[in-house]
């Protein structure tokens, strides 16, 4: 069975403290990472612009599931914008293709497979946000509602 990520020198204590007692990932999984990365290469030639950034930055995200690949926070935020983009993206089908549903469906069975369930729960807790349309009023009391909930995660 594969070991943990070594643990980059980088990263802040609280981040070290959860990555230790982090479980090794089936091997099961990482054949399924692989045929998904497989699946996305064969589908990037036949598709959009906006479906070929998006598939680039899911393969990225889960290349960085390999167990000697480092940790990467980044790529959180990258997944979203290029979401974001497609989204917004005219032409783009909704919801986008079943293959970025698969990845990220894996991304949640790896997760819970090395013991971040916890977080998961905390990430199912989290509201929609207003629509973009939205008045500053409410996305202000949403904001509030999110930080009176799970505290202030900005730095």
């Amino acid at each position: 069975m594969p070991q943990p990520k070594k643990i980059p020198h980088d990263v802040p204590d609280e981040v070290k403290l959860v990555l230790a007692h982090l479980r090794p990932v089936p091997e099961a999984l990482g054949q399924e990472r692989e045929r998904l990365l497989t699946e996305l290469a064969t589908r990037q030639e036949s598709s959009t612009e906006a479906l070929q950034q998006l598939q680039r930055q899911v393969a990225a995200v889960l290349v960085s599931l390999r167990p000697d690949t480092p940790f990467q926070a980044r790529l959180a935020s990258e997944l979203s914008s290029a979401l974001d983009s497609y989204v917004k993206h005219p032409g783009a089908v909704i919801p986008p293709p079943d293959i970025i549903g698969d990845c990220m469906n894996h991304v949640r069975s790896y997760l819970e497979a090395i013991g971040m369930s916890p977080l998961l729960a905390v990430v199912d807790e989290i509201p929609d946000p207003p629509p973009a349309h939205a008045e500053e009023e409410d996305r202000q009391e949403h904001e509030l509602q999110m930080q009176h909930k799970f505290g202030s995660i900005r730095g």
